[in-house]
């Protein structure tokens, strides 16, 4: 539990502000992704080389050892980053983050859903199948608070990558919505 909170700062897309040339009051602050002279790390580096392999493994090592309380921090983050009428531009990046971070344990979360409402149905004794309803309620509600967060539009969605990977995050907990029609 006290890796999470490093492992999910260490999601967020490195990023630097630059500003426009004709810009005297340093409102028009432009993120660049392009970001390798302040933090020495490529853009498609990031990515395929530490945020798909090595971030993603130590996550799902992480959501494996405390589903519950991996799922209310990305929770809690992902509501606080989608309230206010305003948001900055490292907002966006920190939401993007935090969806990041529930995406990839999104499946694994579902695929013990699958199993354990399977073996709910086959089970023979009535405590196995109310712990697994339990367990997968409790998902289910971090999901959908997540989703209910998220439709608010908040404006820490305008930026693109936080965008799609909203777009990823919902299509990959749709096993949730689906779980609750037929077992909730």
């Amino acid at each position: 539990t006290q890796w999470l909170p490093i492992l999910q700062r260490g999601a967020i897309i490195p990023h630097r502000y630059s500003h426009h040339h004709d810009d005297t009051d340093n409102k028009n602050k432009i993120p660049s992704l392009l970001a390798s002279d302040s933090c020495h790390v490529e853009f498609q580096d990031f990515i395929e080389q530490y945020r798909e392999t090595v971030l993603a493994d130590a996550l799902l090592a992480c959501f494996t050892s405390h589903p519950e309380y991996y799922l209310a921090s990305c929770t809690a983050a992902v509501e606080e980053f989608c309230t206010g009428e305003t948001s900055s531009e490292q907002t966006s990046f920190h939401l993007e983050a935090a969806l990041y971070c529930l995406g990839v344990v999104a499946e694994e979360a579902s695929l013990g859903m699958t199993s354990s409402s399977q073996s709910s149905t086959e089970a023979a004794s009535p405590d196995r199948t109310t712990s697994n309803d339990t367990h997968n309620n409790s998902i289910c509600r971090f999901l959908e608070r997540c989703t209910a967060s998220l439709a608010r539009q908040p404006p820490s969605l305008s930026n693109p990558l936080t965008m799609s990977q909203a777009c990823r995050f919902v299509r990959k907990v749709r096993v949730c919505a689906s779980w609750n029609i037929l077992y909730g």
